[in-house]
């Protein structure tokens, strides 16, 4: 990969991942926090259910997306 398509990628992902802060920030201190005032425990139980069994069926573990990410972060070098 020549060193000017390495750049683009650096800043996409950077670009990427400052997105993604954005996102998580929005739902721990804006979405979470609503729906703990609005939902019921049982609400809160049945949804966490279906985010376990959500999770439960992707296609890997977070252990291993973890390692992946490592695995680009050294070959890339960010």
């Amino acid at each position: 990969m020549s060193a000017h398509a390495n750049d683009q990628f650096v800043e996409a992902a950077r670009a990427y991942v400052d997105l993604l802060s954005e996102h998580i920030q929005k739902e721990d201190n804006v979405l979470f926090r609503v729906a703990q005032t609005l939902l019921d425990e049982r609400s809160m139980r049945s949804l966490q259910d279906d985010f376990n069994q959500a999770e439960a069926e992707l296609p890997g573990s977070l252990a291993k997306y973890e390692q992946e990410a490592q695995e680009m972060e050294r070959a890339w070098a960010v």
